[in-house]
């Protein structure tokens, strides 16, 4: 059952007024029509462990917090890339249990990643209930966002690659200092449930077999297979 404190309450009316979030589902509103998760286009599995995380309700991992070191070297030695949520998490998850992190601290989600007109299919962990962690996810994005409002850059192909660029200067950094490291980053909320990453991939995979044109994929910017014309621009810069 999501339950939120008034902090976060406060935030969501600030700054995500498009959101509803009620103890069992998340209702989202927008030009291209409204959004609910659950629902059949954008399922959750095991839904009495629903959770909804965002900038407000999650924390960083700080030098206090136990196991910091570890984690962050952990964290740190993976090699994350976006797109490539589930397996991003299960490196983590693994490397994590591997290096003495109790199993009963971290927990894997899947569920949909809140940015944007429609929600996409994510995977992230979570370590003792309120530091979120997300390889797939970058501080570039926010720093383009806020570059693109001051210097009004209007063209797409022009705010894709300066998004591309950023991001590329984000992976010449630690991932501790350029990913959601803790704290969940402002641009994005999560709404999910307790799921073991591979059996999310499966979900994806069996929902786009059935719903190969879901309005979360058949958007201009997306290929075949989800991924958005800046993460391709991306891949293609690294190949070089």
């Amino acid at each position: 059952m999501i339950q939120l404190d008034t902090v976060t309450q406060e935030f969501l009316a600030q700054y995500a007024p498009y959101l509803k979030v009620r103890k069992d589902k998340i209702m989202i509103k927008s030009r291209g029509g409204n959004v609910t998760v659950p629902s059949k286009l954008y399922p959750l599995t095991n839904k009495r462990t629903i959770a909804f995380f965002c900038f407000a309700n999650t924390k960083p991992l700080t030098p206090e917090v136990e196991h910091y070191e570890t984690i962050k070297r952990v964290f740190d030695e993976q090699e994350l890339m976006t797109g490539y949520c589930y397996r991003n998490t299960e490196r983590v998850y693994a490397g994590l249990l591997e290096a003495g992190i109790p199993q009963e601290d971290l927990k894997t989600y899947v569920g949909w990643l809140l940015s944007g007109s429609r929600p996409v299919h994510h995977c992230w962990l979570v370590y003792k209930d309120e530091y979120l962690f997300d390889g797939s996810t970058f501080l570039a994005d926010l720093q383009a966002r806020e570059m693109i409002h001051e210097q009004k850059i209007t063209d797409m192909q022009q705010q894709r690659e300066l998004l591309t660029e950023l991001m590329l200067e984000n992976m010449k950094q630690p991932n501790s200092e350029t990913r959601a490291f803790g704290k969940a980053l402002p641009t994005y909320e999560y709404v999910g449930t307790v799921c073991v990453p591979n059996d999310g991939r499966k979900i994806y995979n069996e929902l786009i077999d059935a719903h190969p044109n879901h309005p979360s994929y058949n958007q201009a910017g997306q290929n075949p297979h989800g991924a958005s014309k800046t993460q391709e621009m991306l891949y293609s810069k690294l190949k070089k």
